[in-house]
C-alpha cells in the first residue's frame, strides 16, 4: 500500500494497493475503502532472501526492506565512483559463486581490521614511554583525521547529507574516539597492552545493555550465554593483577572498563546518526574531528596550566613518530570494517573483529617479554572474551 499526498491545491492525492504482480486498487478520491487481498504470495517473498537475480526468479523483489538496502546489492546495478567500492571486488560468473567470493573477501577484510586494531592499539605502548596518555591521544587523533582525509580525497565523495547527521557524528566523536582513547591509553600505560585490549573487547556487554534500555531490544539465548562468559573472564583476569609488575589498583582496571563502555556506546549513537543519510565514511571523518576537538580542549585545560597555550611544543619529536601507527592503522581499520560490512553480514564480520585481543597478546609475547607478563590466565580470559563477544554478536544479528 502506498499514498502520495498533494503538495499544492492544484495537485491530487493518490492511494494505491498492489500485490507483487498487479495494482488491485487506486483512487484519487477521499474516503474509506475496503480492499481484499491474499497474503500468501507476499509471505512467500518475505521468507526468501533478496539476491541479484531474485527479480528474474520471482518476477518480483524478494526479501525484506533491510536486505534491499545492502550495498552488495545496489552496487551491482549502480556502481559508485570510488576505488573502495564493493563492485571492485572480482566475482565469479554465477550468482552463487559471486556470493561465495564476496563472503570470502568480507572475512579477509574483517580479519585485516582486527589485525589493524590490535597492532595499532598495541603500538601505543611504545609512545607512552615518552609522553603522558593525553598527549598520545592527541597525536593518534591527528593521524586518524589525516588518514580519513586522504581516503576521502581518493574516493572523491564529499556529500555530508543532512547536517543533523553530521552534527550527531561529531557528538559521537567526543565519546569515541575522544573519551575512548583517553581511557584506553591510560589502561595500556597501567596494565600493559594485552590486558587493556582484552578488557576493552568486552564492549558487547555495554552495547547490549544500552540496546535493551534505549532500543527496546530483547536479548536472545546466545546473548544470555555470551554475556556471563565475558563478565566472568574479566573478573577472573582482574584477580591476577596487572602484567607490568608492581601493584595494580582497581582504578587502573576502571580505565579499561571505561574504554569498553565508550566502545559499546558508539554503535548505538552511530546507528542514530546513520538515519539522516549521507556518506558513512564522511560520517567517520566527522566522528574523528569531534574526538580531536574534545582532546584539544582537554589538553588546553589540563596541560595549559603548566605549559601555557603552546603545550604542543612539549611533545617530544620521538613521540610524534611513535604514535603514527596508532592513528594510521586504526583509521584504516574503519575503512576495512566498512568494506567488510558492505560485502558480508554482521554475524560474520563482527565476531572476527573481536579477535583483536589475541593479536595484542601475540604482540606482547613477541616484543614485550621483559615488560608484560603473558600467562595462561591472560590467554584463557582473552579466548573466553572473544568467544563470548562472538556469541553476543551472533545473538543480535
Amino acid at each position: 500500500m502506498t499514498t502520495r499526498n498533494p503538495f499544492g491545491s492544484e495537485e491530487k492525492g493518490l492511494a494505491m494497493v498492489a500485490t507483487p504482480e498487479e495494482v488491485v486498487f487506486e483512487t484519487t478520491k477521499a474516503g474509506l475503502f475496503i480492499v481484499e487481498v491474499g497474503l500468501e504470495r507476499v509471505r512467500d517473498l518475505r521468507s526468501q532472501r533478496d539476491e541479484v537475480d531474485s527479480a528474474s526468479r520471482n518476477a518480483a523483489k524478494a526479501g525484506v526492506l533491510t536486505q534491499w538496502q545492502r550495498p552488495e546489492m545496489y552496487d551491482k546495478f549502480f556502481p559508485r565512483r570510488s576505488p573502495l567500492r564493493a563492485d571492485a571486488i572480482p566475482s565469479s560468473d554465477g550468482p552463487a559463486g559471486a556470493f561465495d567470493r564476496r563472503s570470502m573477501y568480507a572475512v579477509a577484510f574483517a580479519l585485516l581490521g582486527a589485525v589493524l586494531v590490535g597492532v595499532g592499539e598495541f603500538s601505543a605502548h611504545f609512545g607512552l614511554r615518552h609522553v603522558r596518555p593525553l598527549f598520545g591521544v592527541f597525536l593518534g587523533s591527528c593521524y586518524q583525521v589525516l588518514t580519513l582525509l586522504v581516503v576521502l580525497a581518493i574516493r572523491g565523495t564529499w556529500d555530508p547529507g543532512d547536517w543533523r547527521g553530521a552534527a550527531l557524528f561529531f557528538l559521537v566523536g567526543i565519546f569515541h574516539p575522544g573519551a575512548y582513547f583517553v581511557a584506553l591509553l591510560n589502561a595500556i600505560d597501567r596494565l600493559g597492552p594485552a590486558r587493556a585490549i582484552t578488557v576493552r573487547a568486552t564492549s558487547p556487554v555495554f552495547a547490549v545493555a544500552l540496546a535493551v534500555l534505549f532500543l527496546a531490544e530483547r536479548p536472545s539465548v546466545l546473548v544470555c550465554l555470551g554475556l556471563p562468559m565475558i563478565v566472568g573472564a574479566v573478573m577472573f583476569l582482574t584477580k591476577g593483577g596487572g602484567g607490568k609488575g608492581g601493584r595494580v589498583r582497581r582504578a587502573d582496571w576502571l580505565f579499561a572498563v571505561s574504554a569498553a563502555f565508550f566502545s559499546g556506546l558508539a554503535p548505538v549513537l552511530i546507528k542514530a546518526a546513520l538515519r539522516y543519510g549521507g556518506d558513512p565514511v564522511l560520517g567517520v571523518l566527522f566522528t574523528m574531528m569531534g574526538g580531536l576537538t574534545s582532546i584539544v580542549i582537554a589538553n588546553s585545560v589540563l596541560e595549559g596550566k603548566t605549559a601555557g597555550p603552546f603545550w604542543v611544543r612539549r611533545i617530544p619529536a620521538r613521540a610524534v613518530l611513535l604514535f603514527l601507527p596508532l592513528g594510521v592503522l586504526t583509521g584504516l581499520a574503519f575503512i576495512t570494517v566498512f568494506l567488510a560490512l558492505s560485502l558480508g553480514t554482521v554475524s560474520v564480520v563482527m565476531p572476527l573483529l573481536q579477535s583483536s585481543p589475541l593479536i595484542a597478546i601475540l604482540m606482547s609475547r613477541t616484543f614485550l617479554r621483559s615488560e608484560e607478563r603473558v600467562d595462561f590466565r591472560l590467554i584463557l580470559c582473552a579466548a573466553a572474551v572473544v568467544l563470548g563477544a562472538a556469541l553476543v554478536t551472533l545473538g543480535r544479528a
